[in-house]
């Protein structure tokens, strides 16, 4: 197993273990930890003596911790091992958890997963999870099934009107309910009329925040004997869910963040730190292709200052936006626009585009900024190509820099003519 790809697998194991309502980790054959949740780590003291380490590498039995808790080793994979504490009401939970490690290792999602997990610890005939569909309001009117098991295959998904139906019952009370004969006691549920289901079983999952996102369901079409070990499988399968939801949330908002880092607020184009970034990636694409070429144009707006003074700095913004707009509109798929902050402005461009071509571009957006009130605006711009400079970054950029200024200087001595 890749290093990425066991780190991937880590990082799964420890989402999973989160849901877990009692002390949980994963330890490798030879007995070195690799992933705990919060409880494992009270119990953790007493696993460092000789007969702890003996046992994780070989023990059958189960590990005795006093007041009657005991830990379980179970086999997940050649590489890792669960070791969990099981009291006696909570064994079968963890039992039916097994299933989704594997499952998931087979490339089920998480959604199937559980579902798969939960089939085969029941044996009901209709399981799935939905999503929860506000309205333009905010309030949840129509719900999404994610996924269906029906029998004995995965179903077609679809969606249904919340009110009437079981699932409105579950996500009032926050907990998990049990209907019997549900086809009488919810008349709106067509679906589990038609279906002929008597028994229903759901629960809420939610986000960080405790906002339900959706719920974990079963029918039957036969009524089996009370067993509270349902209300404890979905207690954990829906902490499962809105652990993956919450993980999910975490890398989304570290998306958001990193791209932030790397975006300029005023423009929305790519900042002075992507740029370094961006050039340091393109000179070792270039170092790869012996015949990959790209260039490199900086760009300074002239009259700036102008318009900051006479038409104030909210009518310098517009510019500066309506600029940033040209610049990206321009730009194929192989380009990328930066603004390094004031009027200065660059283009990396993935493939050899000529200084004509270039300056052309730039020509037109400078065009469209005078035809939307800016009359006085200029450009002074420097364009090196990546293969002049044997392949060196601050090399590129200084020549690049060299000739911006050679064009500013012919500019101002223009001007004083």
């Amino acid at each position: 197993m890749t290093a990425a790809a066991l780190k991937k697998e880590l990082e799964l194991y420890q989402a999973l273990i989160s849901a877990f309502p009692h002390a949980a980790a994963i330890y490798t054959p030879m007995g070195a930890l690799q992933v705990c949740n919060q409880p494992f780590q009270l119990i953790l003291p007493s696993l460092v003596n000789a007969d702890a380490h003996r046992w994780l590498c070989q023990g059958n039995d189960d590990f005795p911790l006093g007041d009657g808790q005991h830990l379980r080793r179970q086999s997940l994979t050649a590489e890792h091992q669960l070791v969990s504490q099981l009291p006696d009401p909570l064994g079968a939970a963890t039992e039916t958890l097994l299933p989704v490690f594997r499952a998931l290792r087979e490339g089920q999602s998480l959604f199937q997963a559980v579902v798969s997990a939960l089939r085969d610890a029941l044996r009901w005939r209709w399981l799935g999870v939905t999503r929860f569909l506000p309205d333009s309001n905010g309030v949840c009117s129509r719900v999404e099934v994610l996924v269906l098991w029906d029998t004995d295959h995965f179903a077609a998904t679809f969606q249904y009107d919340l009110p009437g139906m079981p699932c409105a019952v579950v996500l009032e009370k926050r907990q998990c309910c049990r209907f019997e004969e549900v086809a009488d006691l919810f008349p709106a549920d067509t679906t589990a009329k038609t279906m002929g289901a008597r028994i229903y079983a759901g629960k809420v999952y939610a986000d960080a925040n405790g906002t339900p996102l959706g719920h974990l369901f079963a029918l039957h079409d036969e009524i089996p004997v009370p067993d509270r070990r349902i209300e404890m499988l979905f207690d954990v399968m829906s902490a499962l869910l809105s652990a993956e939801w919450r993980a999910l949330g975490a890398e989304t908002e570290l998306r958001a963040a990193r791209a932030a880092a790397r975006t300029d607020a005023l423009t929305g184009l790519w900042n002075r730190r992507a740029f370094d970034e961006d050039i340091a990636a393109q000179i070792q694409h270039g170092r790869r292709q012996q015949d990959h070429d790209a260039m490199l144009m900086l760009i300074d707006l002239d009259g700036m200052k102008q318009i900051n003074d006479s038409q104030g700095h909210d009518q310098g913004d517009r510019m500066l936006n309506l600029f940033a707009q040209q610049l990206a509109t321009g730009c194929r798929r192989s380009d990328r626009a930066y603004r390094f902050g004031g009027d200065e402005f660059a283009l990396l461009l993935g493939n050899t585009v000529s200084p004509a071509v270039l300056q052309t571009r730039l020509n037109y957006s400078l065009n469209k900024l005078r035809d939307a009130g800016f009359p006085g605006i200029g450009a002074s711009a420097g364009v090196a190509a990546l293969s002049e400079t044997a392949g060196d970054s601050a090399t590129w950029f200084s020549l690049a820099d060299a000739r911006l200024y050679q064009m500013k200087n012919k500019h101002h001595k223009a001007a004083a003519r």
